[in-house]
């Protein structure tokens, strides 16, 4: 199909540009090669840049994107990452708490979440003559997603999505610190601190002793209930709960915890040590 061979050259000039420009350019560079084709080809390149929307959730974002995928407006995909960028159709998807996995024809796409918050999420119309219209998500050196000449609120609405998916581990936490500041404060401000009931310590001994089997998952889970059924009567929880969790590649989570311990024991003898983990697990979310 014409359109097809149209955005193809398209795509072989845009990697090209990119080898004279630096095989591993930053994103920032894609908003000033857009800047650039907005002044020198005025109509060809319009840029919509997506926004997180108020009342959206984790869940009611994937569901968008599933109902994307299925429909008649679903996007051909580019691997941005390979030498030649060949358009193909999605066979297949699956979507995770963490990542995104499209299927095609020649193997497999897997985008996380927290990799893809590196790059600028962009649509730019490519535009040929009409009705040879194009809208490309794209994602510099890792993928771009083609929607079709009637497909622009598709692609808005899949653009949108994406981007709170992107950025729903870093709100969660916000979120979260946010509602356990005041419940912390009140901790600290508290003369006589609550005890740890009964109920509590079964389900933290239990912990330990999951921990020491290396069942991580069991362990957190048997942590989870004890501070749930206080929420600060065992600091140390918070502590433990950040090391199990970072044991299991969750970086997010462990980085919350390690705050919330934070929050209710600043004066701990262990809180330089907190933080420098803090800032290691952030680093290993800059590697992820």
């Amino acid at each position: 199909m014409d359109w097809i061979k149209r955005i193809f050259g398209c795509c072989i000039s845009l990697f090209i540009m990119g080898i004279f420009s630096g095989c591993a350019s930053p994103p920032a560079s894609v908003d000033q090669r857009i800047s650039e084709y907005e002044v020198h080809r005025p109509g060809v390149y319009i840029v919509y840049r997506p926004a997180v929307q108020l009342g959206k959730t984790f869940d009611s974002a994937r569901k968008e994107l599933t109902e994307i995928l299925i429909s008649e407006s679903k996007p051909i995909v580019v691997d941005n990452s390979l030498p030649v960028h060949v358009l193909r159709p999605l066979s297949g998807y699956s979507i995770s708490e963490k990542m995104l996995e499209l299927q095609i024809s020649t193997g497999e796409i897997i985008l996380p979440y927290e990799e893809l918050s590196q790059y600028p999420l962009l649509i730019y119309m490519i535009q040929k003559g009409t009705p040879d219209t194009r809208y490309n998500i794209y994602f510099e050196n890792r993928v771009s997603f083609f929607f079709g000449d009637d497909d622009l609120p598709a692609a808005k609405r899949f653009a949108d999505a994406l981007l709170f998916m992107q950025q729903s581990p870093q709100r969660e936490q916000e979120r979260q610190l946010a509602l356990f500041e005041p419940i912390a404060a009140r901790y600290r401000e508290s003369k006589i601190k609550p005890r740890i009931s009964e109920e509590q310590r079964r389900s933290i001994v239990q912990a330990n002793a999951l921990n020491q089997r290396k069942d991580y998952a069991g362990a957190i889970a048997l942590y989870s209930n004890a501070v749930e059924l206080d929420p600060v009567s065992y600091p140390a929880a918070y502590f433990n709960l950040a090391l199990l969790s970072a044991q299991m590649k969750r970086f997010y989570p462990a980085i919350t915890y390690m705050k919330q311990y934070l929050l209710l024991e600043p004066e701990a003898n262990d809180t330089r040590s907190a933080q420098d983990k803090i800032y290691e697990w952030e680093l290993m979310l800059g590697r992820q």
